[in-house]
């Protein structure tokens, strides 16, 4: 079980097929609020016959600036 303090953030992705967009959950008060913080391109790519997610892409299109927009206080793992 988590230990939840005053207040919790929460950042989360959605990636859809052609978009995505990243959303910053906030838990205060045993209530959750929910904001969409940035809306990016979802690019993919074709390799060895797989549609497959440009990793790299969403990170700059959508990992960094949705971190910015949180606060700068995020790591994400693998960007």
């Amino acid at each position: 079980m988590l230990d939840i303090v005053a207040e919790s953030k929460f950042l989360a992705f959605d990636f859809g097929a052609e978009s995505g967009r990243a959303v910053l959950g906030t838990l205060r008060g045993g209530r959750l609020a929910l904001a969409e913080l940035h809306r990016f391109a979802n690019p993919h790519e074709i390799k060895q016959g797989r549609l497959l997610p440009e990793v790299a892409a969403q990170c700059d299109m959508g990992g960094a600036p949705a971190a910015s927009a949180a606060g700068g206080s995020i790591l994400l793992p693998g960007c």
